[in-house]
């Protein structure tokens, strides 16, 4: 199969988007859907030192390469992965990965993990490794890998639950601000994008529970859902942001408008009846 942009061959093919890519094309569709939302976050600001805590999966390395990239020719802001491990196990990272920073002048951190939460990597700004790596190398914000998958099923799932920590998508108690530029990419596409530029897993992924939980059969339905419609994770995304913006709106209180116009109540709003337009001056009665 042909690209649906140029004459090369097909590498993957989107079925929400209908569009066959090469692998030049899938990697310039992907990244600028991350450079996308982090421009419309607002995730990159002058002086930011951004920690990626590598997870030992593809996510992980291939967010550190693009995060690289990307601020490759910027002097405010510098990216640092870090590396977390048990006593019995060997320092990261290995191979390829090793190389990769190397060539990309890219900084390391190796933090000795005591509990099984610090492995995991809980970027949720309440683990008690993440903020005091961030305490001890002065790094701003951190970043996880992130993806579409993830944020859609965390969303269902407290749909179902009725819990509405997912709803709105940032932890109250957070005291580190976490970024995720793969927001909106399918977690497929992730892992291909991390197989692309010559990635791989830094660790043996953890093998799957013998019992299924709740959240891994509601996660087979959605994907088997999304399947026949291929626009449902984005659908819930969009959702998700859709309540977390209205919940910010309603805390910080009804917005006035400009200079209070157009506001019920205001000094500036004008009294309007319903139905009906403002009677129009007409030329020959103006002064």
């Amino acid at each position: 199969m042909r690209c649906s942009k140029c004459p090369g061959d097909s590498l993957i093919f989107q079925p929400y988007s209908g569009l066959h890519l090469c692998r030049s094309h899938f990697l310039l569709d992907l990244e600028a859907k991350a450079k996308r939302d982090i421009r419309a976050h607002s995730w990159l600001r002058p002086g930011d030192h951004i920690g990626v805590l590598m997870t030992g999966d593809k996510k992980s390395l291939a967010l550190l390469h693009f995060l690289s990239i990307l601020v490759a020719n910027r002097r405010d802001v510098r990216v640092t992965a870090i590396f977390t491990r048990k006593p019995e196990e060997e320092s990261p990272p290995a191979g390829n990965v090793q190389r990769f920073m190397e060539d990309h002048s890219i900084g390391c951190i190796y933090e000795m993990a005591t509990d099984t939460d610090s492995l995991t990597c809980n970027l949720t700004g309440t683990s008690p490794l993440p903020v005091k790596i961030a305490d001890r190398y002065t790094i701003t914000k951190f970043a996880g890998g992130r993806s579409l998958d993830d944020a859609a099923l965390e969303f269902f799932v407290s749909l179902l639950k009725g819990s509405p920590e997912g709803f709105f998508g940032d932890d109250p108690k957070a005291l580190l601000p976490v970024i995720t530029p793969f927001i909106t990419v399918p977690g497929s596409e992730v892992d291909l994008y991390a197989d692309v530029i010559g990635g791989g897993c830094i660790r043996p992924p953890p093998e799957p529970p013998a019992c299924r939980g709740f959240e891994q059969v509601l996660g087979d339905a959605l994907d088997n859902y999304t399947e026949r419609h291929p626009a449902t994770k984005y659908s819930l995304l969009q959702i998700s942001e859709r309540i977390r913006l209205g919940k910010k709106r309603g805390d910080a209180g009804p917005d006035p408008g400009p200079a209070g116009e157009n506001f019920p109540g205001s000094q500036g709003a004008r009294a309007r009846t319903p139905g009906r337009r403002p009677a129009m001056t007409r030329k020959r009665d103006r002064i």
